[in-house]
């Protein structure tokens, strides 16, 4: 992150914790990507975690599947349950509120305003064009498609389920742009960049331009990757049932999120790079794939 704020570890915590019955049953902690005291804070959002509820998000409270905890609350509700303890003063949380869009199925940068006018300010912000996003994503091998592909297609809630559609009539503007990064083998990894992020907005656009991300189910039919696809020898172990995938989640990862602060009325800050690295399951399943990891 570039911007004139210090890092000291006497005010800014390095993680933000979540007690037992806030987030999850269990005690969990997240990693704390940068801080403005009193304007933000940017978590390292894991996937399928709720950040704030959206059209399209699943319900809270969240019932447990295969892979994914029953989740309690949002980040930003969990965080309103326990408003005035020590890590929050620290950072200057008066009220948390989402300051971009983070869906629950992506992992990556998810920045949290600390009260409600640097919120508007934000979302504003976000919708003028100060903001750039840039994911990465892991997908099956398509040979019709090139290096470098945007979509500018406009979206809507679909009415019938909890997904969103192209709509040249009803539809927001929305435009993505993918760039090749490295193919190998039957798998590539693009990069997907925006100015403007509206739920599930990537995942729609690679989907209508012939993208199958891997874990996808909702927008088209990415399946999973599992060791013994490829590990000649692999063996299941006695006590497993059956074969859990390397990352058993979608392969979309917002890495990186980038504005200009002085378009938010403080240029104090100057321009603002904040990145998440990959999900360790994520990278291993890269580089058993045989993706060169510092090609990101």
């Amino acid at each position: 992150m570039q911007d004139n704020s210090t890092k000291s570890e006497e005010t800014i915590p390095e993680k933000i914790g979540f007690p037992s019955g806030t987030l999850y049953e269990r005690p969990i902690r997240l990693d704390v990507l940068a801080v403005q005291k009193g304007v933000f804070v940017a978590i390292d959002k894991p996937a399928d975690v709720l950040l704030d509820s959206y059209l399209s998000a699943p319900q809270i409270p969240l019932k447990k599947s295969d892979f994914v905890e029953s989740q309690l609350a949002s980040i930003v509700v969990a965080m309103r349950k326990q408003l005035g303890k020590a890590e929050y003063e620290r950072i200057g949380l008066d009220s948390p509120y989402a300051a971009s869009q983070c869906d629950f199925e992506n992992s990556g940068v998810a920045i949290v305003a600390l009260n409600k006018d640097v919120s508007a300010t934000f979302r504003n912000a976000v919708w003028s064009g100060a903001f750039k996003f840039e994911y990465t994503f892991l997908a099956r091998k398509n040979a019709l498609l090139g290096d470098s592909i945007v979509a500018d297609l406009p979206i809507v809630k679909n009415e019938n389920r909890n997904a969103w559609t192209v709509s040249h009539r009803f539809g927001r503007k929305s435009k993505t742009e993918f760039t090749l990064i490295e193919t190998a083998g039957d798998f590539q990894l693009w990069k997907a960049t925006a100015e403007t992020i509206r739920p599930h907005q990537v995942r729609l656009h690679a989907a209508e331009k012939g993208f199958k991300i891997i874990g996808e189910n909702l927008y088209s039919r990415g399946g999973q990757v599992f060791l013994s696809q490829i590990k000649g020898n692999f063996k299941l172990k006695k006590s497993d049932e059956f074969e859990r995938p390397i990352y058993p989640h979608l392969f979309l990862h917002l890495n990186k999120i980038t504005f200009d602060a002085a378009k938010l009325d403080m240029p104090e800050l100057n321009v603002v790079e904040i990145e998440s690295p990959l999900p360790k399951n994520f990278a291993i399943c890269l580089k058993k794939l045989k993706f060169k990891l510092d090609a990101q």
